[in-house]
C-alpha cells in the first residue's frame, strides 16, 4: 500500500486549496463590509432628496403664492445639491472599483506607464478641472488654484522621467487631491498645487504638492482620512474616498501618500518612484 505516499503527494494541492478558500472567505467578507458600507453612504443623500421633493411638491399645495415660491425654490435647490452629492459617491465609488481592478492585474488594456509628457498634462489637466469645479461652486472665487513646475518642464532632468502609473489614474490622484484642498480652502489665499522632481537617496521621485489653507486635521484625524468614507464630521462635504483613491493609486505604483498639518491648513504629498531604467546610465 502507497497510501501515506499519496497524502505526501496530494499535500501540496490541499494547501494550495485552503489558501484559495481562505482568500476567497476574505473577499467576500471585505465585499460585504464595502456593500454595507456603500449602501449607508448613498442611502443618506437619496433620503435628503426625497424630503426636499416632498416639501417641494406640499408648498405647491399648501402655501400661498410668494410663501410657495420660496420654499420651493429652496427645497429645490436643496434636492439639486443632494443629486450633485449622489453622482460624486457613484463616480468616486466607480472610479476605486475600476482602480483595484487595474491594479490587481486587470487593466484592461490601460497602459500602466506616463512619460514626462504624460505627467505634465495630467498635472495641467487636473488643476484644470478643480479649478473649474471650485469657480463653479463658488463664482467670486476668480484664482482658487496656484500651480508650479520644479524643474521647469524644458529642463534636461524630465526628458527621460517616467513612472509605473497610467496617465487616467494619475490624473485621477492629482484631481482628488487638489478637489480636496479647494473644498476645504476657507481663506482668500490661493491653493499652491506643485508638481516636482525631487532627488532623495540616490533616487529620483515625481512628488505632486497641494497645500491648502483649510481647518487642517490632527494626528488622530490623518491616521484616519484615507479610510473608505471617513469625514471628519457628518456634515463635511465630499464622498470620504478621494484620499482612499490617492492612496490606492500610490500604493499600486510603489509610491505613497503623505498628509502634514500645517498651520493653518494642510499639506497632501503623493510620491512616486521615477523608473531608474528609462534615465540614461551616466558614465
Amino acid at each position: 500500500m502507497q497510501s501515506g505516499q499519496d497524502v505526501l503527494e496530494i499535500s501540496p494541492l490541499v494547501k494550495s486549496l485552503n489558501a484559495l478558500l481562505a482568500r476567497i472567505h476574505a473577499a467576500v467578507e471585505r465585499e460585504r463590509r464595502w456593500t454595507a458600507n456603500a449602501a449607508h453612504e448613498l442611502r443618506t443623500p437619496l433620503t435628503g432628496i426625497k424630503t426636499h421633493v416632498q416639501i417641494a411638491q406640499m408648498s405647491m399645495t399648501n402655501e400661498p403664492g410668494p410663501a410657495r415660491t420660496a420654499i420651493t425654490r429652496d427645497a429645490l435647490h436643496n434636492a439639486h445639491t443632494g443629486v450633485q452629492q449622489l453622482q460624486s459617491t457613484l463616480e468616486q465609488l466607480l472610479q476605486l472599483a475600476r482602480m483595484e481592478s487595474a491594479t490587481e492585474g486587470d487593466g484592461g488594456g490601460m497602459p500602466m506607464r506616463s512619460d514626462a509628457g504624460e505627467m505634465l498634462r495630467a498635472f495641467e489637466q487636473a488643476c484644470a478641472q478643480s479649478t473649474a469645479r471650485a469657480v463653479t461652486e463658488r463664482p467670486h472665487w476668480t484664482a482658487p488654484l496656484t500651480q508650479q513646475i520644479e524643474p521647469p518642464p524644458d529642463d534636461p532632468q524630465w526628458h527621460h522621467a517616467c513612472v509605473a502609473l497610467a496617465p487616467a489614474l494619475l490624473v485621477s490622484a492629482i484631481t482628488n487631491l487638489t478637489d480636496n484642498a479647494l473644498r476645504h480652502q476657507n481663506t482668500a489665499e490661493p491653493v499652491l498645487a506643485t508638481l516636482a522632481l525631487r532627488k532623495e537617496s540616490d533616487r529620483l521621485w515625481l512628488e505632486v504638492h497641494v497645500r491648502d489653507h483649510g481647518p487642517g486635521m490632527e494626528a488622530d484625524d490623518i491616521a484616519l482620512s484615507t479610510q473608505r468614507f471617513w469625514r471628519k464630521t457628518q456634515t463635511s462635504q465630499g464622498s470620504g474616498l478621494g484620499l482612499t483613491i490617492v492612496q490606492h493609486i500610490a500604493e499600486s505604483a510603489g509610491g505613497e501618500l503623505v498628509l502634514r498639518a500645517e498651520h493653518p491648513g494642510l499639506s497632501a504629498v503623493l510620491r512616486l518612484p521615477i523608473d531608474n531604467t528609462t534615465l540614461p546610465r551616466v558614465h
